[in-house]
C-alpha cells in the first residue's frame, strides 16, 4: 500500500517501511486510524466530496494532481469546479 502513494516505488524503502510500522504501533495511533476510517469512509466510500462544496463557494480554489497518481487519478481534475486553478504535474516534473 505505501508503494501506492509514489511515482516512482523504488522509493520505498525497507527502513521507511519499519519506520510506519514503529508509527502504526504507538498507543492510541490504531483507534484515531479507525475512527478516521469509519468517519470518512463508512460507508464503504468516501463520506463528503469536498471539490463539489467549493463550487459556487466563491473561494479561490487551486487543484494540484500528479500525473501517475495511483490513488486520487489526474482525471478526476475534469470534475474541478468552475473557476478552480487546475495544475496537473507530469510524470517527470523536475523542481
Amino acid at each position: 500500500m505505501l508503494e501506492q502513494l509514489f511515482a516512482d516505488p523504488t522509493l520505498v524503502s525497507r527502513q521507511m517501511i519499519d519506520d510506519v510500522l514503529r508509527f502504526k504501533r504507538l498507543d492510541g495511533v490504531s483507534q484515531v486510524l479507525a475512527q478516521l476510517g469509519a468517519t470518512l469512509f463508512g460507508a464503504g466510500g468516501q463520506a463528503g466530496q469536498p471539490v463539489a462544496q467549493l463550487a459556487g463557494s466563491g473561494v479561490p480554489t487551486t487543484l494540484v494532481w500528479g500525473q501517475e497518481d495511483r490513488i486520487i487519478p489526474a482525471a478526476h481534475a475534469a470534475n474541478a469546479p468552475a473557476g478552480a486553478n487546475v495544475h496537473v504535474i507530469a510524470a517527470q516534473a523536475t523542481w
